[in-house]
């Protein structure tokens, strides 16, 4: 059975590091699981890889897509599909024999129980020699799926249910609707979507209930009709990094100093020159580009704009990113495949 590594966990839980080690170790190479990281611009906020990292070890999936492009779980999962059978092909074959598939040949997969582990070092001695890492050593090329958006590997594992298409008419009335508006009706006809959709997430919300206008069905009904499955022949290792929250806490208000030290501001700065920025506007750019759901991009837009001082703006930030690491945890905990659960 061909083999796959998940590194999974909230934000500021050391995936980067973790996956960097076992990479390393294993000859592996690591394909992104971070929905904003797939964006080749504001680097910083996203804590995207190094250079020397990157040159270091293989990095698939990271600055893929162009500020104007919409993020979606299938779309990632195709390309993830693809990596991990590049990879896969490339340890059992000739360099030279390894080709990219084609959508086509695309297919269902596998997988098995995940082992936890914490980024603060103290977890048990067996994931580094007789544990998961140990059980792929030696044997060749080791794709590493490295994130902590939830929802991708689901996609990617499970599979997913296609949406029906929406009407012309439909996506014209969405558009014209007043953003809040629009989330107050999506979750007035299905409260459970509350949790499963939240409204940061601008384009899954207008996809969710551009489905409910077509179909008068909660995009949660499709999930049990027939999958699109991506691979085949598949298992899954997992490992999902945990520590204390209090120090989860600490470390995501000091990497967002640290990201403030290092140009964030400037970077948001360039940003919005790229899209020609109005501040009377900002509502239409943050809905238009999807980048901007990057955690402390708003944040320091309002900051930009004076509607919140620099200590305001980093509470904002650090107090989002805590929200959005919660969620992160409770996914992991609840949402991931049948048969891949944190003991």
């Amino acid at each position: 059975m061909r083999k796959v590594l998940l590194i999974l966990g909230p934000t500021a839980s050391g995936k980067t590091a973790r996956a960097l080690e076992v990479a390393s170790k294993i000859g592996g190479e690591i394909i992104n699981c971070d929905r904003m990281q797939m964006y080749n611009c504001l680097k910083i906020l996203t804590a995207f890889p190094s250079d020397s990292d990157m040159q270091t070890v293989p990095h698939k999936l990271f600055g893929v897509l162009e500020y104007y492009h919409e993020s979606s779980a299938v779309a990632w999962a195709a390309l993830a599909a693809r990596e991990i059978e590049t990879t896969l092909d490339f340890a059992s074959k000739p360099p030279e024999s390894g080709l990219l598939l084609g959508d086509t040949e695309r297919r269902s997969g596998v997988y098995s129980g995940v082992h936890e582990h914490s980024s603060t070092g103290s977890t048990q001695q067996e994931t580094d020699s007789g544990g998961l890492v140990g059980s792929l050593l030696h044997k060749g090329k080791v794709p590493i799926i490295v994130g902590g958006t939830g929802l991708y590997v689901n996609v990617l594992i499970d599979g997913i249910a296609p949406l029906p298409t929406v009407s012309k008419n439909v996506r014209e009335q969405v558009a014209n609707m007043d953003y809040n508006e629009l989330c107050s009706e999506l979750y007035k006809s299905d409260a459970r979507l509350i949790e499963v959709i939240p409204r940061q997430r601008h384009h899954q919300v207008i996809r969710a209930y551009e489905v409910f206008l077509e179909t008068g069905q909660s995009v949660l009904e499709f999930r049990s009709l027939q999958k699109k499955t991506f691979l085949e022949n598949v298992q899954y290792e997992c490992e999902v990094l945990s520590c204390e929250r209090e120090v989860l806490y600490e470390r995501i208000d000091r990497r967002f100093e640290k990201m403030l030290e290092m140009g964030a501001v400037e970077e948001v700065k360039r940003l919005l020159e790229v899209v020609e920025y109005e501040r009377q506007q900002r509502d239409a750019i943050f809905k238009k580009y999807p980048v901007f759901n990057v955690i402390g991009a708003r944040e320091i837009v309002a900051y930009l704009d004076g509607d919140i001082s620099l200590q305001q703006m980093k509470e904002a930030a650090t107090l989002n990113s805590r929200h959005y690491a919660k969620r992160q945890i409770t996914w992991f905990r609840h949402q991931l495949p049948k048969g891949v659960g944190i003991s």
